[in-house]
């Protein structure tokens, strides 16, 4: 019987492996073309690395030194927002990103004093535990009237449940109020209106963001820093919150 547990342990752990190797073998063969200034074998292997489940994070982080060294700004800033829409935390990354961003024209504004609590867990972290601290409530407001557990304990759970709400709460509300991001990928023109004979307002520079008005086919309409609005293909941009 142990035997046959050693097999399969053995097993698992060769299957395991095998399902990991893709991933790791394109991430080193990423760093490797890095490393030697082949950046677009790079941007190559790392996107084959994420589409075989490797670290999303990391990979769109080494993503933007890619696209930054071969001077795709647009690409960078997505792929370097992408990393910290999943590690908001992560100083490597929001380093990386100021530095990109300068480097583009596009100086980081001030974030709020709060902004790091905030940071500490993505998005879907701070709605689990907002979600769950709810349930907590209802069900230590619930299960006492139905006797199935002591009022006292209930009046706890309460507690606890409200305290892990309000803890949630102000990264919530923070996540709220950032409006989706559209990264600009690669130079383009604003139009007046939906359609590709539409004449032209403004130039968008590879790598500024616009805020996501409303889609029209092919197109989005957008909203751009200086308060000017028009219309860019789907395909000219990029969601930062995937």
């Amino acid at each position: 019987m142990k035997f046959l547990l050693w097999i399969l342990s053995c097993a698992a752990f060769i299957v395991t492996a095998a399902a990991q190797s893709p991933a790791e073998d394109a991430f080193y063969a990423g760093n490797t073309a890095y490393a030697n200034g082949d950046y677009e074998q790079a941007v190559a292997s790392y996107e084959q690395a994420l589409e075989n489940g490797g670290d999303a994070a990391g990979l769109h982080a080494n993503l933007a030194s890619a696209y930054y060294e071969l001077g795709d700004t647009g690409r960078a800033l997505l792929n370097i927002q992408q990393a910290l829409a999943l590690a908001p935390a992560d100083p490597l990354y929001r380093s990386k990103y100021a530095f990109i961003a300068n480097e583009a024209g596009f100086p980081v504004e001030e974030a709020p004093i709060w902004a790091p609590y905030a940071r500490t867990l993505p998005l879907n972290g701070w709605v689990i535990v907002g979600t769950v601290a709810a349930w907590v409530v209802l069900l230590g407001a619930v299960l006492p009237v139905l006797r199935w557990l002591p009022t006292y304990f209930g009046g706890g759970l309460v507690l606890l449940g409200v305290i892990a709400f309000l803890t949630a709460l102000p990264p919530l509300v923070y996540y709220h109020l950032q409006s989706e991001k559209l990264i600009v990928l690669d130079a383009a023109s604003l139009r007046v209106a939906p359609t590709e004979e539409s004449p032209t307002t403004d130039s968008v520079a590879a790598g500024q963001s616009v805020e996501r008005l409303e889609q029209h086919g092919q197109f989005v309409r957008v909203s751009l820093p200086d308060g000017a609005t028009g219309y860019l293909e789907s395909e000219e941009v990029a969601a930062v919150w995937e």
